[in-house]
């Protein structure tokens, strides 16, 4: 399957991602801390689509998560841990 595009450009400072979801024009981003290994604790991020500077995160203390991130209606993310889902709320 041949798809047409334009390239826009490349956010290469983030590290390995493992999810993303766009919620309008907004990214959101699962992904370890920078070098370490597969299944080390991570990040839910928000960043700018254009600079890839991160503008919000919320930090995920525990390992083998981040493959899934989701946004309820009322704003808030989502994220899997193994067989469970996490849900942060504002405070």
């Amino acid at each position: 399957m041949h798809i047409d595009g334009k390239f826009l450009g490349e956010i290469s400072h983030l590290g390995r991602i493992y999810s993303l979801k766009f919620v309008g024009n907004v990214p959101w981003a699962g992904l370890p801390e920078v070098n370490q290994p597969a299944g080390s604790p991570g990040r839910v991020v928000k960043f700018e689509c254009k600079t890839g500077k991160v503008i919000g995160h919320l930090d995920v203390s525990e390992v083998r998560g981040l493959h899934s991130v989701e946004q309820m209606p009322s704003g808030e993310p989502l994220t899997t841990l193994e067989t469970q889902v996490l849900w942060f709320r504002a405070k």
